[in-house]
């Protein structure tokens, strides 16, 4: 194991949100796992679209432009997003498969729900999905409550530090990539009780799985996001309050191409969504600020191609996984950042980053690799 995965393995640990880059070599040309027959023709601009109930849209080209958004939400049968298409993709503008926020069935397709709130003597519920977040136990002192844990997925879901009893919901363990399927829901908080009956906070939703596949190329100037969704928080008066609910984890993108291109200003994010706080704080003004800490973990990018370039300046806030992952380009990992909070980094005197709103965002450094092994030119940025 390399030093520099060794620290990343560490962090994690220590319970940080962590980013591992890590691009590789392949040892077969790409070929797409679904196969756009063209029938839903071509796609330019941006909408609000429910998946089909198989999922797939069936495009020819893919055009998504500047200050445009494709918001895709979840059919019935609650399956990953799929955009096919028989040629190029280029997304200058959104597309967006992310979590609403605070509520728990405000799920992207395919993401997990958040637990239920308890309610005076009742425990949280445990969120749904993959690796969810467990649920608040009711505490034998009854004030406060219990607080629900952050879903997992690439980086473990965190358990509360504080709004919390002494015995918080776990948040979900780390599970390795298994294709763009959806996040984690986190675990409701429980309730407590003193004086009156107190409810605790929803856990938040798990951000949607997208894969994008085409014969063709995709290039990328604007924003791919799976982010999932901020927990409810609790509510709380002068004598107490429930536990708040556990962040939903991102959700997993997969780009699938003969050529992946991201731009300078390409941004793919997967974050996980804030722990919650309590009703007599401004949450919605700032979640990560009033995070009880038991945010959602990241979620997954996979580029498969030929060729993929990465400008320095893109921004990737996801766990970037090799495809195959046997194969690791010169055994190494190239790039390990820490997401914090601002009240992290207030608390540790980390000047430079304290006055951030939200998590640091951590940028992928800019390379240009051929995934497979026969010889090409590569147009890099750096």
């Amino acid at each position: 194991m390399t030093n520099a995965l060794s620290r990343a393995v560490r962090a994690l640990t220590r319970g940080g949100l962590v980013t591992l880059a890590t691009l590789t070599l392949a040892t077969t040309t790409h070929a797409a796992t679904i196969v756009s027959d063209g029938s839903d023709g071509e796609f330019s601009g941006g909408a609000t679209l429910q998946l089909d109930a198989d999922g797939i849209f069936n495009f020819t080209n893919i055009t998504i432009p500047n200050g445009a958004t494709l918001r895709l939400t979840p059919n019935a049968a609650n399956t990953p997003a799929v955009l096919a298409a028989t040629g190029d993709v280029v997304i200058d503008g959104t597309i967006d498969v992310s979590a609403g926020h605070f509520s728990r069935l405000a799920y992207g397709p395919g993401g997990g729900s958040g637990g239920l709130a308890g309610h005076g003597a009742e425990a949280g519920t445990t969120g749904t999905g993959p690796s969810p977040g467990a649920g608040g136990e009711f505490p034998p002192s009854l004030n406060p409550g219990n607080a629900g844990g952050g879903g997992g997925m690439a980086t473990p879901g965190l358990a509360a530090t504080q709004y919390t009893n002494s015995a918080p919901g776990a948040g979900g363990g780390m599970i390795g990539f298994s294709g763009p399927i959806g996040g984690s829901g986190g675990g409701g908080g429980s309730g407590a009780f003193r004086f009156a009956d107190l409810s605790g906070g929803v856990g938040g939703a798990g951000g949607g799985g997208l894969l994008i596949t085409t014969p063709g190329t995709i290039t990328v100037n604007g924003s791919i996001l799976a982010n999932g969704g901020h927990a409810g928080w609790a509510f709380a008066n002068v004598f107490g309050y429930g536990g708040p609910g556990g962040g939903g984890s991102g959700g997993n993108i997969m780009l699938e191409a003969t050529e992946i291109s991201l731009g300078a200003a390409a941004t793919v994010s997967a974050l996980g969504g804030a722990g919650g706080g309590l009703s007599r704080q401004p949450v919605p003004n700032d979640p990560y600020f009033y995070s009880n800490e038991a945010d959602g973990g990241l979620g997954y990018l996979a580029l498969v191609a030929d060729t993929v370039t990465l400008d320095p300046a893109a921004t990737v806030n996801a766990a970037v996984v090799p495809v195959p992952p046997a194969i690791w380009l010169f055994g190494s990992v190239l790039f390990a950042g820490a997401l914090r909070s601002r009240r992290r980094d207030q608390a540790r005197g980390n000047t430079a980053t304290a006055g951030a709103r939200g998590p640091v965002r951590p940028r992928l450094r800019g390379l240009c690799v051929p995934v497979r092994l026969t010889p090409r030119v590569c147009r890099s940025a750096l």
